[in-house]
C-alpha cells in the first residue's frame, strides 16, 4: 500500500490533476503495478501463491484499502483494479 501511495505522492497533485484533465494514457501506473506484481499479490488465493511469496493473499480488507488508494487518486487507477478484481472474484 505504501508503494502505491508514494508513486503518486511522487506525482503530486498538480500532475496528476494535470494528467487527469488532459486524459494522458497512465501506462507509468500500468508498468508499476506490473512490476511491483501488485494484482498478483493482492489478487492470488494464499494456495496458488510462489514458496518464497508469503505475503501473497486474496485478503478482502486488504483489497477494500488497495480500491480506496486508487479511487482517491483517480477513478482511472481504480478502474483498471476493479475490472481486473471482478474478473477473478468468481474464481
Amino acid at each position: 500500500m505504501q508503494k502505491t501511495i508514494e508513486f503518486f505522492g511522487n506525482r503530486g497533485k498538480t500532475k496528476l490533476k494535470e494528467m487527469d484533465h488532459n486524459r494522458v494514457w497512465y501506462s507509468d501506473f500500468l508498468e508499476f503495478i506490473k512490476k511491483d506484481r501488485i494484482l498478483s499479490t493482492l489478487l492470488t488465493p494464499s494456495g496458488y501463491a510462489d514458496k518464497g511469496d508469503a505475503d501473497t493473499r486474496w485478503d478482502t480488507w486488504r483489497n477494500c484499502e488497495f480500491n480506496e488508494i486508487l479511487a482517491f487518486y483517480g477513478l482511472c487507477y481504480w478502474y483498471t483494479w476493479q475490472v481486473s478484481i471482478l474478473g477473478l472474484g468468481p474464481i
